[in-house]
């Protein structure tokens, strides 16, 4: 470009001066051609700009993280060495390869990165790494035992990571019986056989035994000496007498020793929900509840029928005392004229003062006119019409859904009555006066719901038949369960190793069982001697509150979650372990470390064969070029120079009269 100023300057400054008026030797002509030639020439540079560009090339080793597990597992010895020592062995091995080929950084993690070595989590430890910024070491080695609290390893595609991992020889642990996996359902009910599936591998040992204790008492035993094979599965039930935490010990021996050792905690309920449907008449509207239940194994029903003042289940005569003893929720069915004898109504009106919820269908029975959301008025005639949403519908979901298509239900057979002052009002008939249809109320613990029609099983013949099962279902779920019940909270397990992660959660629920957000929930937690441990607000994440604690100590405790705006608590315990899982693993889980490095597309290397992992370790060093540019003429000297061979052409040009 420069080069092209120059000759453009030239051939202007010679048409300019090949001749002048008046003439001038050819001495003043080249003079000033020379003057208006530097002028144009760095005018014309400037307008190109002229940059001088100097590449230069930069090699640098790609980084790499060395991560190395220091949690408490790592110190438990195979034979002679502990694992540590292994891994400690092998980067002595291989560090002056690594170092040649990477920018290496040294980092240990257990339950994240230099945390607490009581568990190890290398999700959480990746994670760390990443919120530092270390996004540019793509190449991760970890050294570690492979035992983490954290085995979702999916997540590490999320980080960009590849992750080498290490195989290493399992030793002792592999010659003698140990448990490969025990399964069982976390809770139960009072006296219900528990199903415990316990697989062991009892490495050609035909004279092990499995023992379950519940502090000092034997549950069960069974010797394995009859089993075929090296790995024994037995499936065996146990039953509970009591509600509560049941913390077994369950241990693989044989007379000289003992081989292995698992905790399990299962947690006893009360019984199922129990259910009585007490009717004078079984219509349609009872066998439509009753096939509902079927469906539902939360729930154990009676069917109880009134004739001539005796009731009968069945072909048996039951005295309603009896039925009611175990009942959390009493459906009353008034077909026609369902007469209860003076005690009946003292003994249900005591049940009801004391929590006992009643879904009551069709007309007032006499006698417990005081516990109906409704009361009777002077027309006893009935009518027939649809039922459509009332006014309180939308704070029910169960009814708000299902009456969505109101319109397509049948016509029903009612009666008129008068809705009380503590009632709300669910569903009306579609008539000029809009009497009620579905009310509800609640009386202290006792929550009350009333039908004041009949012919509701007409409803499944012309909606959608599941959608009416799961209206009379969502029903007695919540009219049976216990105040609070929709407010769930529980722990992730019930029994914690020493070190483990407890993790709380929560949920808020309607009657339908659909979540409730933006709530305020307290978490209180105490140890066993009463010494507040936390007192924080749960967190809420996709459907759920959750909490989460690390580090406790061995030993029982109890927490209680409150709702701040309804006052409702849940309370509940579990227990921590004074053994550590981390001292359990005695072995290198070496499935879960080629899982990562194959999530990662990470290479798992065997430690023992050195000249692979050092050929594995070469690594060409990353090229980078480096620009630099200079503007020629962006210089002052060269405005100057313009300025003053301007200025000296136009001088002798006035001088020498060409001007």
């Amino acid at each position: 470009m420069i080069f092209l100023a120059l000759i453009l300057s030239a051939i202007f400054s010679y048409i300019l001066y090949r001749k002048t008026n008046p003439d001038i030797s050819r001495q003043r002509k080249s003079f000033l051609f020379l003057l208006r030639l530097v002028t144009l020439w760095i005018i014309l540079s400037f307008l190109l700009i002229p940059i001088y560009k100097v590449t230069r090339v930069s090699f640098q080793k790609p980084k790499a993280i060395v991560m190395i597990d220091d949690s408490a597992s790592m110190n438990i010895a195979q034979e002679s060495m502990t694992k540590s020592e292994q891994i400690t062995s092998l980067l002595a091995n291989i560090k002056a390869d690594l170092e040649s080929n990477f920018d290496v950084k040294y980092e240990n993690f257990a339950s994240s990165l230099n945390g607490s070595d009581n568990s190890s989590d290398v999700i959480k430890s990746i994670e760390d790494l990443f919120v530092q910024g270390e996004d540019s070491s793509k190449e991760i080695y970890l050294l570690s035992d492979g035992h983490y609290v954290n085995n979702s390893f999916a997540l590490l595609r999320d980080y960009p990571y590849k992750i080498n991992t290490f195989r290493f020889a399992n030793q002792q642990e592999e010659l003698q019986p140990k448990f490969l996996n025990i399964r069982s359902n976390r809770t139960t009910f009072l006296n219900d056989p528990t199903p415990i599936e316990i697989t062991s591998n009892i490495q050609g040992n035909k004279e092990t035994t499995i023992e379950i204790y519940e502090g000092e008492k034997k549950l069960w035993s069974k010797d394995l000496e009859n089993e075929t094979g090296d790995i024994a599965k037995n499936l065996l039930h146990l039953k509970f007498e009591t509600v509560g935490l049941h913390e077994l010990t369950i241990n693989l021996q044989d007379e000289n020793e003992k081989y292995d050792t698992a905790k399990l905690v299962i947690k006893v309920n009360d019984n199922k929900n129990n259910i009585t449907l007490l009717t004078d008449s079984p219509d349609w509207d009872a066998k439509s509840i009753k096939d509902a239940l079927k469906l539902d194994n939360r729930f154990k029903y009676r069917f109880i029928v009134l004739k001539d003042r005796k009731m009968w289940e069945g072909n048996k005569e039951v005295q309603l005392e009896d039925v009611l003893r175990e009942c959390q929720l009493l459906i009353l069915n008034n077909d026609k004229r369902l007469l209860l004898n003076p005690e009946d109504s003292r003994l249900i009106s005591s049940k009801i003062n004391n929590g006992l919820s009643i879904f009551f269908i069709g007309d007032i029975v006499n006698g417990l006119d005081e516990f109906y959301p409704v009361r009777k008025t002077e027309i006893d005639r009935k009518y027939e019409a649809k039922v459509i949403p009332g006014l309180a519908s939308k704070n029910y979901t169960t009814f708000s859904t299902y009456l969505e298509n109101f319109k397509d239900l049948p016509p029903v057979k009612y009666k008129y009555f008068a809705l009380k002052n503590s009632a709300q009002e669910i569903a009306t008939m579609d008539n000029m006066e809009r009497s009620p249809a579905i009310t509800s109320h609640q009386l202290n613990q006792a929550k009350i719901l009333h039908f004041g029609f009949e012919d509701f099983w007409r409803f499944s013949l012309r909606a959608d038949n599941d959608a009416f099962n799961e209206l009379i279902r969502n029903i007695i779920q919540w009219l049976s369960s216990k105040s609070g019940e929709n407010f769930i909270v529980s722990t992730d397990k019930d029994g914690y190793y020493f070190g483990e992660t407890v993790s709380f959660s929560a949920a808020i629920l309607d009657e339908k069982g659909d979540f409730i957000s933006q709530k305020k929930l307290r978490l209180e937690l105490v140890d066993s001697n009463d010494q507040m441990v936390v007192s924080d607000f749960l967190l809420w994440k996709t459907d759920e509150y959750s909490y989460e604690l690390d580090d406790l100590n061995a030993g029982l405790y109890h927490y209680k979650v409150t709702d701040i705006d309804t006052k409702q608590t849940k309370k509940g315990n579990f227990i921590v372990f004074n053994n550590s899982l981390e001292q359990s693993h005695t072995d290198f889980n070496n499935v879960a470390l080629n899982e990562i490095s194959r999530i990662t597309g990470g290479k798992h290397n065997n430690s023992s064969d050195l000249p692979g992992i050092k050929d594995s370790l070469v690594r060409e060093k990353i090229s980078t070029n480096l620009y630099s540019e200079f503007k020629i003429l962006y210089n002052n000297y060269f405005l100057l120079l313009v300025i003053l061979s301007f200025s000296l052409e136009l001088y002798f040009r006035r001088r020498w009269g060409l001007i």
